[in-house]
């Protein structure tokens, strides 16, 4: 089944794997690091140790170019201050005194990650090579026996305080206090703080934040990618006081959404607004639209926090959230089912008849005015079946199962199928627009 919170593409990290701040290095012999024999991380998984560094030397020694690139290094009793990032296989430790240049990012191999757990509060022993990579200062550890946990459960560093960025806070866990959201979504799912910091989402996904809202603090390391210095809470506790300032009073149109006039990370009302759709079947995503009904009148909601969350076609709504555009998808986020009112309830919008499926069957990078309107298209045909359960039909245009489970929709439809009409609210997922049927009932046989 195929949600349109989640698209066919991987959500882009704050830090990448082939181009940006993290990858695998090579020495200048085009041997990966860690094999040449060297005392300190010779490749041969044992654990060599060697003289000891201490992650202030190697950071303030980079910083007045002291400290070589390349140099093979050992660290006793650093301090864990985040797991391992899943899709980079990065991890960030630190002195347990904390402190300017006391941070720094391991890089490790897919071996040793596979080998090896590491949690924020375990005390590590490693070996591994020293280098800057896109300025980014990395330790790369290349084998299981070059990186050891002592111990578990350490109080982490710090935090320390923080107003700005600069490169002593390298790697270090900061934390920034009285945050005021400048933009929630960067396009990259990363807030921007209005000092201009940004906050990372290498660890967690970062909850809904619209422009304008505060929290009391916001707490991670301090990881450097894209040529620039963003904070990465490693969890949910790391976001404190969020404050989502007063809702908004004035009514804001789904036209204006739709048609680009309100801005993006804008925190609206949407007051009296018709449910022309049932709750998705992952829970979190229903659809509205304006009473007159036509192009530019519908729009998708999603709800952070889905719990409670009950609303039937024909209801009628006032909703506050945040508009977005999510990988193209025109949304509005509500934080949770507190932010909707239902005010009355009615008849579901009647479905905007299009004579011609081929013409709304675009990718989401072109705009369409009825996006997140009830459609219905009329005698067309199956002709080719998809993944994730979706089918084309006449005119090259997606039919999804967003509203079925899986079991029933693959009943419901079969290459060759022949309907009379088929509706459903018209929504951008997977990088194409498409009709998502409401039940079956939205499936007409000829």
């Amino acid at each position: 089944m195929t949600s349109t919170r989640f698209p066919l593409m991987f959500s882009l990290l704050a830090v990448p794997l082939a181009s940006g701040c993290v990858g695998f290095i090579n020495d200048d012999n085009g041997d990966e690091v860690g094999d040449t024999g060297d005392t300190v991380g010779d490749g041969d998984g044992d654990g060599d140790t060697g003289p000891e560094n201490t992650i202030y030397e190697i950071q303030e020694g980079a910083a007045n170019g002291t400290f070589a690139d390349g140099t093979q290094v050992s660290l006793q009793g650093v301090v864990a201050t985040s797991p391992i990032s899943v899709e980079g296989s990065l991890v960030y430790v630190e002195e347990p005194d904390a402190g300017p240049w006391s941070g720094i990012s391991l890089y490790l191999y897919d071996e040793v990650v596979m080998a090896v757990t590491v949690q924020p509060g375990d005390i590590l022993n490693v070996v591994g090579t020293y280098t800057e990579f896109f300025d980014a200062s990395q330790i790369v550890v290349a084998n299981p026996g070059d990186i050891t946990v002592v111990s578990s459960g350490a109080a982490l560093p710090g935090p320390d305080m923080i107003t700005a960025t600069d490169e002593q806070w390298e790697a270090v866990r900061v934390q920034n206090p009285n945050v005021v959201i400048a933009t929630g979504n960067d396009g990259f799912g990363q807030y921007v703080t209005e000092a201009g910091i940004k906050i990372g989402n290498l660890f967690i996904d970062l909850p809904p934040a619209h422009a304008g809202a505060s929290f009391e603090s916001i707490t991670g390391p301090l990881a450097y990618s894209f040529d620039e210095f963003k904070i990465v809470p490693i969890d949910l506790g790391d976001l404190v006081g969020y404050d989502p300032g007063p809702d908004p009073t004035e009514d804001t149109e789904i036209f204006a959404i739709q048609m680009g006039t309100v801005p993006e990370d804008s925190y609206v009302k949407l007051e009296g607004v018709i449910v022309s759709s049932p709750v998705s079947f992952s829970g979190d995503t229903f659809f509205v639209q304006e009473p007159a009904g036509g192009e530019y009148s519908g729009l998708q909601v999603f709800l952070a926090d889905p719990a409670g969350l009950d609303v039937a076609p024909g209801d009628v709504v006032t909703l506050v959230g945040t508009y977005d555009e999510f990988y193209s998808a025109s949304q509005l986020e509500l934080a949770s089912v507190d932010k909707l009112t239902i005010t009355s309830s009615g008849a579901a919008p009647t479905p905007e008849p299009i004579a011609d499926p081929g013409s709304i069957a675009l990718d989401c990078m072109t705009p369409e005015p009825w996006e997140g309107v009830l459609i219905e298209v009329q005698d067309v045909s199956v002709t080719e079946m998809f993944e994730f359960g979706e089918f084309g039909i006449t005119g090259g245009l997606h039919i999804d199962d967003l509203f079925f489970a899986i079991a029933d929709w693959n009943a419901a439809v079969a290459l060759g199928n022949s309907y009379a009409s088929i509706a459903g609210p018209l929504y951008c997922s997977f990088e194409f627009f498409k009709i998502g049927p409401r039940d079956a009932a939205d499936l007409v046989p000829n």
